[in-house]
């Protein structure tokens, strides 16, 4: 796990290790408040706070995840991945940890700056929760991340999928505005994003626990079902690319 953190981009150094850790979280965090109480004209109150926290872990988790192959082509890493022996989970596993930590990370450092925006402090109950909520965030977003970058892999452009995914998640999950109020298609559409059952959950804390709970299956189930997708995506591409010998661009057509 600590050589898979120390191969990741944002430690690269300690001031950029701080900018990505710290600094873009705190800033995006409260770009996604403001957005949400119309550029400042409305009430800013803790669901807000805790939507946008939960996003900034979703999508560090989701954007990461969607890098980890794209990035391995660029590097040209790519075939060594395809290539190693068959016992290589423990690598893939401390990869998804790393990445499942800094999202988790990240939200934390949002929702703390979020919440001093607002100027309230939130309730010993209310960290805990949260704090749950992040980590569940950030695990259930990790297989909708592994399938945009295993089919990204796909196309000639492999960070083609993960940009325009980066821009259309946080409008769609609920980071800005309710699913309710998108629309029909729109909403459609955001459900299957797990993250967004998530983020609901966040705005409705206050909710009976059945509420919650169903919120927090669907997030469950969908984050399992996004994972075998890109897993059975990943493991078919990479048996494509040992029998043609197409290692460095997997891209069909």
């Amino acid at each position: 796990m600590v050589v898979s953190a120390r191969s990741r981009d944002e430690f690269v150094s300690l001031p950029t290790a701080l900018v990505v850790l710290f600094v873009g979280p705190m800033v995006l965090s409260i770009l996604y408040l403001a957005l949400s109480s119309g550029g400042g004209g409305g009430t800013l109150e803790a669901p807000q706070v805790i939507a946008a926290g939960l996003a900034v872990a979703g999508l560090s988790s989701t954007m990461s995840a969607s890098s980890l192959l794209a990035n391995d082509q660029v590097n040209g890493t790519l075939a060594f991945v395809v290539t190693a022996p068959r016992g290589h989970m423990l690598v893939w596993c401390g990869r998804i940890a790393v990445v499942a930590g800094i999202g988790v990370l990240q939200g934390a450092v949002g929702t703390a700056a979020a919440f001093v925006v607002i100027g309230r402090a939130p309730s010993a109950s209310m960290c805990l929760a949260v704090l749950g909520l992040l980590v569940i965030a950030s695990a259930v977003s990790l297989g909708f991340g592994l399938t945009i970058g295993a089919v990204g892999l796909i196309v000639r452009d492999s960070m083609l999928l993960p940009n325009t995914a980066e821009q259309l998640v946080p409008v769609l999950c609920g980071a800005i505005a309710p699913v309710a109020v998108l629309w029909p298609p729109l909403a459609m559409v955001a459900n299957v994003i797990p993250l967004t059952h998530a983020i609901e959950v966040g705005r409705n804390l206050d909710a009976s626990w059945a509420v919650n709970l169903g919120g927090l299956m669907a997030a469950g189930i969908g984050g399992v079902v996004w994972a075998a997708i890109g897993v059975a995506t990943w493991v078919f591409l990479q048996r494509r690319a040992r029998r043609t010998g197409a290692i460095e661009s997997m891209a069909i057509g």
